[in-house]
């Protein structure tokens, strides 16, 4: 398993841009630079939601409020909305931020 902050930011950055301009699929660009599919997918969501500064390796994890993970948590169960769809809604870099309510 990859240490966290493997991929440099470049890597990244093309990886998702290729992906979103259609040049290459998902599959083929995992293949190519052998990160797993669902941790590519979370490249392209936190592109998505915060552009080119969300791939860049930060040195600790990002801090939230209990009140935005309640919040985050209680419009999960009232709407149509997955996880990460909530995730990029309230700014939240991983959906294990919220899926403490599980356990």
């Amino acid at each position: 398993m990859r240490n966290k902050g493997v991929y440099d930011f470049d890597i990244k950055l093309k990886s998702v841009e290729e992906y979103l301009n259609n040049i290459k699929t998902a599959k083929q660009i995992c293949r190519e630079i052998g990160v797993n599919k669902k941790v590519f997918l979370n490249w392209v969501r936190k592109y998505k939601v915060e552009g080119a500064k969300g791939l860049i390796i930060k040195d600790s994890n990002k801090k939230y409020s209990t009140e935005l993970k309640i919040k985050a948590v209680e419009d999960y169960f009232n709407s149509t909305l997955s996880q990460f769809e909530i995730c990029s809604k309230y700014y939240i870099c991983s959906h294990i931020v919220i899926a403490f309510v599980y356990k």
